[in-house]
């Protein structure tokens, strides 16, 4: 599960450098997009430490770790798009517009993720 995300950031990355190369976006449309990438790589990544983090754990230890690695990370994703859109000069469109594909693509990828691992714990 972890390959088909990374896969998908990968090639998230290549399309923007191929609609760049060939000049379908401009340099300032890349570089926002880029930052709604980078953005979402953060976000997953602290989802997938807590998850692993939590894997272990009883159930209230559990689901104090998910929940509140959610609740935190919300607040630290929040903080950090509107910094970026207030203090950065970006394409406010082409990042909001990344941004929220992938975030979309992260839920399903963690929702993903906690199944599967539910079924390896219930077998």
């Amino acid at each position: 599960m972890i390959k088909t995300y990374l896969y998908l950031i990968v090639g998230a990355i290549f399309l923007l450098f191929l609609l760049f190369f060939t000049k379908q976006i401009n340099y300032f449309q890349a570089e926002s997009a880029s930052a709604g990438v980078i953005l979402n790589l953060i976000n997953t990544s602290l989802a997938y430490f807590f998850f692993k983090k939590s894997l272990k754990k009883r159930n209230k230890q559990f689901m104090v770790l998910v929940f509140g690695g959610m609740a935190a990370r919300l607040m630290l994703v929040l903080a950090m798009f509107t910094i970026i859109i207030v203090s950065l000069k970006i394409d406010i469109y082409a990042y909001i517009f990344t941004f929220l594909i992938l975030y979309f693509v992260s839920l399903v990828w963690e929702i993903g993720i906690y199944l599967k691992e539910s079924k390896k714990i219930r077998s």
